[in-house]
């Protein structure tokens, strides 16, 4: 299968839903075949499938896909286990799979691990994403996306494509610009405020945010972070293990109004 066929056929069936694409032509064909303030395009590798998550848990009545590669989603196999853990029922991963890096010239030194002896898919079972597939037809990946939007999810469709790309010509805005446009867009139809603008007036020297509480001048580091992330409606953080950072995680862990 060529990736653009595959896209062109995906397009249709998307709606109003929220796309994530990875880097380079993946980007740029999506944007020729659905030209949309719903897309978020160039987002780096082994970010796509997290950003998607992300999407998708915080806006758990908004259908998500991400469009990733082989190479992406081995930068962070992780995400497959979290994916499994939280289960968004309204999320589908589509991993474009073409067993190399074609930005680097398809060398056969550059062949990515699915050239060999890993299967996405199977990964994607056994980190608890019962419904994860390959398919290597047009009709088969139409069939796993319309499955993908009727089932509980999450989905994740592994679709074997050659290394043809399209040029449907250049993006003509950049990374800054597009993310502004895709914010504006979930701002708009989920009717919240995602991006608060700066409080205070032009020319005015700096100044703390009037509607925050200052901190207790007695409060530790840790419960100072809390109050911090609680004032400011954060509910979902994520984390590494850090010795420093341990108490603070904690109280996290342990704080009804957010998931760690």
């Amino acid at each position: 299968m060529r990736r653009y066929d595959c896209l062109k056929a995906v397009a249709p069936l998307v709606g109003d839903s929220l796309v994530v694409t990875n880097l380079a032509n993946t980007a740029t064909e999506w944007r020729a075949v659905r030209p949309h303030e719903g897309n978020l395009y160039f987002v780096g590798m082994g970010m796509v499938t997290p950003y998607a998550a992300g999407l998708a848990m915080a806006l758990p009545d908004r259908r998500v896909l991400a469009l990733d590669g082989d190479g992406g989603i081995l930068f962070d196999l992780s995400v497959l286990g979290i994916l499994g853990q939280t289960a968004p029922t309204n999320l589908c991963v589509l991993v474009l799979d073409n067993e190399g890096y074609a930005s680097t010239g398809g060398w056969p030194s550059t062949a990515s691990l699915t050239a060999a002896a890993v299967d996405i898919a199977a990964v994607a079972r056994g980190s608890g994403i019962a419904g994860a597939c390959t398919v290597r037809s047009l009709d088969a990946l139409v069939a796993a996306v319309e499955a993908a939007w009727r089932g509980a999810g999450p989905s994740l469709i592994v679709a074997k494509v050659n290394r043809e790309q399209a040029f449907v010509g250049p993006t003509l805005m950049d990374s800054k610009e597009n993310k502004y446009r895709f914010v504006r867009h979930i701002e708009q139809s989920e009717d919240r405020i995602v991006l608060r603008p700066s409080s205070k007036e032009h020319g005015a020297p700096p100044q703390a945010d009037p509607s925050a509480s200052p901190a207790s001048g007695h409060a530790d580091f840790p419960t100072s972070l809390l109050e911090a992330l609680e004032e400011n409606k954060v509910d979902f953080v994520v984390g590494l293990p850090c010795s420093g950072l341990s108490a603070a995680q904690a109280l996290c862990m342990k704080a009804q109004s957010m998931r760690y």
